[in-house]
């Protein structure tokens, strides 16, 4: 994801393979249309998607420009990212430009070319308090001795595969990989962090939660 600011308005650039990894964590319940969908945060400039069982967050590869608005959260639908990404196709990207009221949603195919435009959506539907909940949990230093025994969905597990298999296309790298910091109780998320192996210092520009099963 790369971020630029230009005064009003910031756009997020998102690889297609990107977006259909934030996808893949976003909520489908109908009756919380507040998690359907991929929030994105002028505060910090990055993007979650959480489905009240796991989260994902996505950090920029690069940031640019000056913003003069106010900073803000909005959450763009799934439906519309459905649309863009399905636009976009294989090695096409979804850009996202949003000012305080509204945002417009741009696919671009893999020649560069503008392949879908969504414009002047309203950003009614504004962050819930749980993504910066998910937020604050992430950013948590794991200090903490892991439990021996928890389960997971496994699904969930392949969700992760996916992400890290964007992110390598992403970063042209072949050395990607995934980091898995146990809980410290059966209570308690599991993170993860997609990273390059090759770079460690960079850090991850992925990463996330998921939630252990009620058994």
């Amino acid at each position: 994801m790369i971020v630029t600011h230009n005064g009003t308005t910031t756009t997020y650039a998102f690889t297609a393979g990107e977006a259909r990894a934030m996808l893949a964590f976003a909520g489908k319940d109908a009756t919380r249309q507040g998690l359907c969908g991929i929030a994105l945060h002028d505060a910090g400039t990055y993007a979650t998607a959480t489905d009240g069982h796991r989260a994902l967050a996505l950090c920029p590869a690069s940031v640019s420009g000056e913003r003069t608005a106010p900073e803000a959260s909005r959450v763009v639908p799934r439906a519309t990212v459905e649309r863009a990404v399905k636009a976009a196709g294989k090695g096409g990207t979804v850009a996202v430009t949003a000012n305080c009221a509204t945002f417009d949603v741009v696919a671009f195919d893999a020649s560069g070319a503008a392949a879908l435009a969504i414009e002047g959506q309203q950003n009614d539907a504004q962050a819930p308090a749980v993504y910066d909940a998910y937020a604050s949990v992430l950013a948590e230093a794991d200090g903490r001795a892991p439990c021996s025994r928890v389960a997971f969905n496994s699904r969930y597990l392949a969700d992760v595969e996916a992400c890290a298999a964007a992110y390598a296309v992403t970063s042209k790298h072949v050395g990607w990989g995934v980091a898995l910091y146990p809980p410290h109780d059966d209570a308690s998320p599991l993170r993860f962090d997609v990273a390059d192996c090759g770079n460690p210092h960079d850090g991850p520009r992925m990463f996330g939660l998921i939630m252990p099963m009620r058994i």
